[in-house]
């Protein structure tokens, strides 16, 4: 093998498995929010006509490396596609430092009960995608009803408040009530039966119950 082809093989190899752990993180996480869409499509649109280059000229570094790639990018595009951010409910949102605890989840304009504050917030995980799901993402993970969720970006940052503006549903979050501009949407961890719930509550409003113990430990207890 002459060795210019052999450094075709040797880039083609890595810019290939360049790719690889950002869709294996992409895929276990089911995160993608960060991603560009337009980026990703127009790489995309770039590797295939690469790939048909690589063709004509039977040049086979580069229909390898362009053909891997694109598959590799089309499951990004796939992701995306089915769990990136949509425009309209998450445009009234932001995530940023929260008084209640961490990050916190707030409405940029007001939100009306009854509104759909975050959609596709959640993931159900079969228990073989459980085995794959990395230990940072874990701490996001409950068990509701026998299933394994996954709560993605922003849904794991919406803290919990004894006097909550928002319930979660099937695959989303509602307003309950109206939500201010600045205001920080929450829901009632207790409410919701978050698994193994027990912690010291922070939400300081009147009716605060101090102390979250899901009904899972009151039980155990």
């Amino acid at each position: 093998m002459p060795p210019v082809e052999i450094v075709g093989y040797c880039a083609a190899t890595l810019t290939t498995l360049a790719f690889v752990p950002q869709v294996t993180k992409s895929w276990r996480s089911r995160s993608v929010r960060d991603l560009s869409f337009l980026t990703l499509a127009t790489f995309s649109s770039g590797v295939f006509l690469w790939l048909v280059y690589g063709i004509v000229l039977r040049e086979i570094p580069i229909i390898a490396a362009n053909a891997v790639t694109l598959a590799l990018n089309v499951v990004l595009v796939s992701l995306k596609l089915r769990h990136g951010s949509l425009p309209g409910p998450r445009s009234a949102i932001v995530v940023k430092p929260s008084p209640i605890h961490g990050r916190g989840v707030f409405a940029t304009r007001p939100i009306e009960a009854g509104e759909i504050v975050i959609d596709g917030c959640r993931d159900v995980l079969s228990d073989e995608a459980l085995k794959d799901l990395p230990e940072d993402e874990r701490v996001f993970l409950s068990v509701i009803d026998g299933r394994n969720v996954l709560f993605k970006p922003p849904a794991r940052f919406v803290n919990h408040s004894c006097d909550p503006n928002a319930r979660g549903g099937d695959h989303h979050d509602v307003a309950i009530r109206r939500i201010e501009a600045g205001e920080e949407v929450t829901v009632d961890y207790v409410a919701e039966h978050v698994p193994g719930l027990n912690l010291r509550c922070n939400c300081r409003v009147p009716a605060c119950r101090g102390w979250l113990i899901g009904s899972d430990r009151a039980t155990d207890d």
